[in-house]
């Protein structure tokens, strides 16, 4: 859309006598609103629109229109009038002159141009396929129509806009058995059909076909199995066979008797029946909605045999199996007869395998091994607390002398092997060259940076250095009595209650020191 200001105003005597005016006012355009002209496709009717709604007059712009009117020309021909006036609807495209006049004073505005461009307006149409008929007693096909159409600048459906859209559906090729006028059209035969579509804004409208088909039938029904109904109450069991590729969505509807009756059968398959005699089966698919062609009749009897089990069980090395009368510690198959409240007969068959976990071990240089023939978990434990130590694997070499053992774990069984006494003698304990530090008799006295002294049954350790210091006494077994660290001159232990020698291990500044102690 495109219109032109104007710079010059010519007067002529058109409406008035005015026709000698000393001068005119410039006239121009102010607000002009132009609507191109909408077309449906193939359709050569116009509905463009023209409609001035301020003039500016000597630079002064107004709505006050009532002394003013227009001329439209058609392009390059001012000889050939089209129409006059402020407002024209029904304007088909094309390009247009015109002028301005003054009503009392006669005078005429410059001549411009403005065009009137074509949008076609396009309303297409899509059917979607539901379904198709199925062979049930009920038509069960669906289609659905949809409109897009493009309107400024929008793609538009009828789905988000249904009022805006008008369709009306008819049975076959032409439009001369009406059907219906919803989108969406159901209990459809096999057939041929077809969908107008009315845009009620443009009045555009579009025309679409679709088809029923006829699909796939159910599938035949079969019984797969049937097991009579046992002795003492026990059901019996009926396993339905459907060969259906396509679905596997039905619904089982089961009845005594040869009739199906109103009232809604037992569901599910199979179907346990507790009765013996004759009974129906009618099958729903889910997914067309159909029901079996013809009810399934059967018959079920009843069996007098002792009903048989069969059991595995496994339990660990130790444990015990309660079976029935029997306590069962071995592996091995075991037979049991039990008796239900109904007072029928139950053969258990059990076939029980005792879990043994197999390991040697090894003693030698205060060094315990296991050895073991499959993957264990091995963790290593203090007898005389029965605390888990926190070491793994299969070789154990304690630090301190004491009582040891292992927990072997495999699957779900644990097995505690027997204690091993680790005596760790107290020259390992000293190195080497400290092997020959003296013992002191008495606790009191001086040696290098330590002092020892003894206070009411308390040993008071003195640290002539200002550095933090550690210590560890330990029995001359190795087990050790009392451990820590320091950063104070002096500290105060409770000294060993029994008699005997025990050794004190200092370290200060990266210096590590012996001594043996006397506990008279």
């Amino acid at each position: 859309m495109k219109y032109l200001i104007p710079v010059l105003c010519i007067c002529i005597g058109m409406y008035s006598s005015n026709l000698y005016a000393d001068s005119c006012p410039t006239i121009s355009i102010g607000k002009l609103n132009l609507k191109n002209d909408r077309r449906c496709f193939d359709d050569v009717s116009a509905n463009g629109e023209i409609h001035i709604q301020s003039i500016i007059v000597d630079g002064v712009e107004t709505n006050d229109l009532k002394g003013y009117t227009s001329r439209f020309f058609s392009e390059n021909n001012l000889d050939n009038l089209l129409f006059e006036g402020l407002l024209h609807k029904e304007v088909p495209s094309g390009v247009y002159q015109y002028q301005l006049i003054e009503k009392e004073s006669g005078c005429i505005s410059s001549v411009f141009e403005l065009v009137i461009e074509r949008t076609e307006v396009n309303i297409e149409i899509a059917i979607e396929k539901i379904s198709d008929l199925t062979h049930c007693t009920v038509s069960n096909g669906a289609l659905n129509a949809i409109a897009y159409i493009e309107w400024e600048g929008e793609l538009i459906n009828s789905k988000d806009n249904p009022d805006r859209f008008d369709p009306e559906w008819y049975f076959g090729s032409t439009q001369v058995v009406p059907i219906g006028n919803d989108f969406m059209q159901s209990h459809l035969d096999q057939g041929l059909y077809n969908v107008t579509m009315v845009d009620k804004i443009s009045g555009c409208e579009d025309f679409r076909m679709g088809s029923i088909l006829t699909a796939i039938t159910l599938p035949e029904i079969n019984i797969a199995e049937i097991k009579d109904v046992k002795s003492c109450g026990r059901p019996g069991e009926v396993m339905l066979e459907i060969d259906d590729p396509n679905s596997t969505e039905y619904e089982y509807s089961w009845y005594r008797g040869t009739e199906v009756e109103e009232e809604e059968g037992y569901a599910g398959n199979p179907f346990y029946p507790d009765l013996e005699g004759i009974y129906t089966v009618e099958v729903l698919s889910k997914q067309t909605g159909c029901e079996s062609i013809a009810p399934i009749t059967f018959k079920v009897g009843t069996t007098d045999s002792k009903i048989e089990e069969e059991v595995s069980y496994t339990i660990c090395k130790g444990e015990s199996f309660i079976m029935g009368s029997q306590e069962l510690t071995e592996s091995g198959q075991y037979s049991e007869l039990f008796e239900d409240v109904d007072g029928c007969d139950s053969l258990v068959n059990l076939d029980l395998t005792i879990e043994e976990i197999s390991y040697t071990t090894s003693f030698s240089n205060n060094s315990i091994e296991i050895i073991s023939a499959l993957s264990t978990d091995i963790q290593w434990i203090d007898c005389s607390t029965s605390n888990i130590l926190g070491v793994k694997g299969t070789i154990f070499k304690p630090q301190v002398s004491g009582d040891y053992a292992a927990i072997l774990s495999q699957n779900e069984c644990q097995e505690t092997t027997e204690c091993f006494t680790i005596e760790i003698p107290v020259d390992e304990l000293i190195p080497p060259e400290e092997q020959n530090s003296n013992i002191v008799a008495r606790i009191k006295g001086e040696n290098d940076f330590l002092a020892l002294d003894e206070i009411g049954g308390y040993w008071i350790f003195k640290n002539s250095n200002s550095s933090t210091f550690s210590y560890q006494i330990r029995s001359i077994s190795g087990k050790i009595f009392s451990s820590g660290n320091s950063f104070l001159k002096s500290i105060r232990i409770e000294k060993p209650k029994n008699k005997g020698v025990y050794v004190l291990k200092i370290r200060n500044s990266g210096t590590t020191r012996f001594w043996k102690i006397l506990v008279e």
